[in-house]
């Protein structure tokens, strides 16, 4: 039921605002996340894949949504035996957080 529910939204939201928006990419990537949970590794590889790649297309590596979306992805990756894909994506997700959490920090 929830995987359903996700897809929904995930439709609707791609229908409405378009696949090419931030909104879109983080429901992909919860979605992914479930599927993972689920144990459909290649899907949610597919989707973690085209969620990270499109937050970090759209508002760029060090921003929260794309270091968490490479953080799910690079399980994933890890999960799949993709190792050295996997340590890149931790790497940035690891730079991303700790510059967010910096700057959040710095008042």
């Amino acid at each position: 039921e929830s995987e359903a529910n996700f897809r929904k939204v995930l439709n609707e939201k791609e229908r409405t605002i378009g696949s090419n928006n931030p909104d879109t990419y983080l429901t992909m990537n919860h979605l992914g996340v479930l599927l993972k949970k689920m144990n459909k590794m290649n899907e949610s590889e597919e989707l973690l894949s085209k969620a990270y790649n499109g937050l970090n297309s759209l508002l760029g590596a060090n921003h929260q949504s794309t270091s968490e979306a490479a953080y799910n992805y690079a399980i994933i990756c890890v999960q799949l035996g993709k190792r050295r894909k996997a340590a890149r994506l931790f790497k940035q997700a690891h730079d991303g957080f700790v510059l967010t959490l910096s700057n959040d920090h710095q008042q």
